[in-house]
């Protein structure tokens, strides 16, 4: 569920996922709370197992959710997406999903953008624009190709604007730290003073 694709150990007992650890063999040897919550995220009363379909109007107090079957929520959810293309158009509907650091939506974010390319519409909408467009797209379309990921065991000199890595980014954190007992330099430019900001070295 995140970019980093931290390598874990997962431990089952009689079937149930108990606990997640870091995996010590992977290159970042970490894991963040999310990976740790793991078994309680899975194992949650409140996880969603089915599809829920609203049967009162948007703005009661009370939506009314029922559960409905995987083929039932298919079939509506074509029969809707459909009747609207054939009414307005397919550019009428936006196809959007969430961040890849905070979600699945990695694993499926390609299949996703295919689905609206045979739908019809060019309307894709993410939350990359928060974090990541300007590494990837803003430099595409600057230099051509998108910027690669910071060479944290080679610099010498780090600088980090508006990111906490030991808050969002557990395994650029170590790396940064790794760096910096090697000498690296870090610049923190942030209103609020983060871990790194407290740790920072100025030139």
């Amino acid at each position: 569920m995140c970019i980093s694709r931290c390598g874990v150990v997962a431990t089952v007992e009689d079937g149930r996922l108990t606990k997640v650890n870091a995996d010590p063999a992977h290159p970042n040897g970490c894991i963040c709370v999310k990976g740790t919550a793991a078994p309680e995220i899975v194992y949650s009363p409140d996880r969603l197992r089915t599809p829920m379909k609203r049967t009162r109007p948007k703005g009661d107090p009370d939506p009314g959710w029922v559960p409905i079957s995987w083929n039932e929520a298919m079939e509506l959810t074509a029969s809707r997406l459909l009747e609207i293309k054939a009414k307005h158009g397919p550019e009428a509907v936006v196809f959007g999903f969430g961040t890849g650091s905070g979600s699945a939506t990695s694993d499926f974010s390609r299949w996703l953008e295919r689905l609206a390319n045979g739908f019809g519409t060019p309307n894709l909408m993410a939350a990359i624009h928060i974090c990541n467009w300007n590494r990837d797209w803003g430099a595409a379309y600057t230099y051509g190709t998108a910027t690669p990921p910071p060479d944290y065991d080679n610099t010498r000199c780090i600088l980090l604007w508006g990111f906490n890595p030991h808050a969002s980014w557990p395994a650029a954190a170590a790396r940064i730290s790794r760096a910096k007992a090697r000498g690296a330099k870090l610049i923190v430019i942030d209103p609020r003073k983060s871990g790194p900001a407290a740790t920072a070295r100025w030139p």
